[in-house]
């Protein structure tokens, strides 16, 4: 009867250890997963940041582009009659 009991305590042991490596294979899967998302949403900072910027160019310039473009049209005909 001991040698079963033994038997049934190193079967134990046996599942114990394969449970404890397969949770350690599924932190370390977790960990790059979580690594992977930091830095999918550090590039996407990144792009927003950029484009975001670029928004705000566009404003300025159709905000001052009709004045903008005036000044350039005069200035042209100017350097003509001059040339």
């Amino acid at each position: 009867m001991a040698s079963e009991t033994e038997q049934d305590a190193a079967a134990l042991r046996a599942e114990i250890e394969r449970q404890q490596a397969e949770l350690q294979r599924l932190r370390n899967l977790l960990l790059t997963r979580d690594e992977e998302l930091g830095e999918a949403l550090g590039r996407m900072a990144v792009v927003e940041h950029r484009a975001a910027f670029v928004n705000r160019a566009l404003g300025f310039l159709y905000a001052h582009a009709p004045g903008f473009v005036r000044r350039g049209a005069r200035a042209l005909r100017r350097s003509r009659r001059q040339g």
